[in-house]
């Protein structure tokens, strides 16, 4: 499940997100503050909660919920349905 986790690239989640005035600023979804995206590299921060790391995983659940997450890797209900798996 962690390399689920890993793969996580907010960039593909962008639509999901909020604008804000300013170039890659959204609404934080999980606080309201102002949350910022690295499109080149995918590396995303709310400035709200700058230190709390919890906050950026929490941030992850609310763009892309853990059992959406496992849908998209072919799990569901903690089986794999490998039908739904591509190779890479």
């Amino acid at each position: 499940m962690n390399k689920i986790l890993e793969t996580f690239d907010i960039r593909n989640f962008l639509d999901r997100l909020t604008p804000k005035k300013g170039k890659n600023r959204y609404i934080c979804p999980v606080c309201e503050g102002s949350l910022t995206v690295d499109i080149k590299t995918g590396k995303y921060q709310c400035w709200g909660e700058p230190d709390n790391k919890q906050h950026l995983k929490d941030i992850r659940e609310a763009v892309n919920p853990l059992e959406d997450a496992l849908k998209q890797a072919g799990i569901d209900n903690g089986r794999i349905n490998y039908q739904q798996i591509t190779p890479t």
